[in-house]
C-alpha cells in the first residue's frame, strides 16, 4: 500500500502509524512539460548521454546521481516501505536549441538504483515494490 503526501510532517506520522507500508511525497501530477528543463549545449547534452550509459542497477545512489550534472537532476518524490528510504530523481535537460531533450527517472530503493527509465512510473503498485525490496 502507498500513501502520497505533500507535507513532511504527514510523512513522519503516516510512516509510523502504517508499517510495512510506502508513503510517498510526490511533486506533482505527470505531464510532459519541458518549461522546467535546463538549456544546454549540443556537446553537453552528447555528454550527458554518454555519463548515462554508465548507470547499472545496484549502483549506489551517490556514484549513481554523481554521473549527471547536478543542475540537471531534481529529487521528485521520496518516502518510507517499512522503514527503509525510496526516492524518484529526475534528470532532464533541452538543447538551447529545443531540437533534443532528455529525461531519465532514476529510483532508489535503500540507496540503491533499482530502475531507471525514461518516463515517470506509479509508485501505487505492490509487485513494483516487491521487486525493489528484493534487489
Amino acid at each position: 500500500m502507498i500513501r502520497r503526501t505533500a507535507a513532511p510532517i504527514a510523512l513522519l506520522a503516516a510512516s509510523m502509524a502504517l508499517p510495512g507500508c510506502i508513503i510517498v511525497a510526490d511533486s506533482g501530477p505527470h505531464h510532459y512539460d519541458r518549461s522546467d528543463y535546463n538549456r544546454v549545449s549540443g556537446h553537453e547534452m552528447d555528454n550527458l548521454i554518454a555519463s548515462n550509459r554508465e548507470a547499472r542497477l545496484g549502483m549506489d545512489k551517490a556514484t549513481v546521481l554523481g554521473l549527471y550534472p547536478d543542475n540537471l537532476t531534481t529529487l521528485k518524490g521520496s518516502g518510507l516501505d517499512s522503514g527503509v528510504e525510496v526516492e524518484a530523481w529526475r534528470v532532464s535537460a533541452v538543447t538551447r536549441d529545443g531540437d533534443l531533450s532528455f529525461t531519465r527517472w532514476l529510483y532508489f530503493y535503500d540507496g540503491r538504483l533499482v530502475e531507471l527509465r525514461d518516463d515517470r512510473i506509479d509508485w501505487d503498485n505492490e509487485s513494483r515494490l516487491a521487486s525493489w525490496r528484493a534487489h
